[in-house]
């Protein structure tokens, strides 16, 4: 149990640090999203170069269902659903550091631009997007394609 406490002091020491160097980190808490039509949109001006978020939207069922929205350093935004293909039924999410998503429950690590490649059985769920001038739409029918995560 001691060993296990030192582990996870550490892994939050190098989270903090990661954050402190200016990497890509998520904001933890979700920004509420409602729906305009079949989509819900970010302005791009939420999301600096670097960085990610952590979005929630409700659907008709009330289920709130979340996902990361991240632009990396280049202005490429790529999008997932806060919970990977094996992990889910935890509901830990990811948390994030230095352009990586990293399982909060199993702690298998993917690069941003990658999210959709994965190891073993625990693979982020990639959240299909389109760019629009200054925004990114993220189809409602996507969303709740999810909701079996949550």
């Amino acid at each position: 149990m001691h060993l296990k406490r030192k582990a996870l002091a550490l892994l939050a020491a190098l989270a903090a640090a990661g954050v402190l160097a200016g990497g890509f980190s998520i904001e933890r808490g979700c920004s509420p999203l409602y729906a305009s039509g079949e989509a819900v949109t970010v302005s791009l001006a939420r999301l600096a170069p670097g960085s990610g978020k952590l979005f929630c939207y409700r659907d008709r069922a009330g289920e709130k269902l979340r996902f990361v929205l991240a632009r990396e350093a280049d202005g490429t935004v790529q999008a997932a659903f806060d919970a990977c293909r094996k992990c889910y039924k935890f509901h830990q999410g990811f948390a994030a550091s230095h352009g990586y998503l990293t399982c909060r429950y199993c702690g298998n690590r993917y690069k941003v631009s990658e999210i959709a490649v994965g190891e073993a059985s625990c693979v982020p769920i990639k959240l299909p997007t389109h760019l629009e001038g200054e925004a990114v739409r993220v189809g409602v029918a996507d969303l709740e394609a999810g909701r079996w995560l949550f």
